[in-house]
């Protein structure tokens, strides 16, 4: 993340970054206190998370898009209907670095079962 970070602002003054939204397909495994995507392309794993914020921006507001409350239960929605088995999905959600070391986070906005 910070090399994006970087990236963004040796381009100049007018260019900023809120955040990176990704959408990754992989094998949901872990716990449900402690649930991990791990990436089927590139074998990396991540934790999931709860959306605190979404990255899209309101123009006319101003301000950052609030969430749905669809978007807002996603991830309880997920752990609810999950048996603790490898299982396929497809999440979508704003991609979070922590404190340098830490795992990155992949909150979760929506998601769906790959088939």
């Amino acid at each position: 993340m910070e090399k994006i970070r970087s990236a963004v602002r040796a381009v100049g003054a007018p260019f900023s970054l809120r955040g990176v939204e990704a959408e990754v397909v992989g094998s949901l495994s872990g716990s449900k206190e402690a649930p991990v995507l791990n990436i089927a392309r590139t074998g990396e794993s991540v934790q999931l998370a709860p959306l605190t914020k979404k990255v899209q921006w309101d123009v006319k507001g101003r301000q950052v898009e609030p969430a749905r409350r669809g978007e807002r239960r996603a991830f309880a929605r997920l752990m609810s209907r999950w048996d603790g088995s490898p299982t396929e999905i497809r999440v979508v959600g704003p991609l979070r670095a922590g404190r340098a070391g830490d795992p990155l986070h992949l909150e979760v906005r929506r998601y769906r079962a790959v088939k």
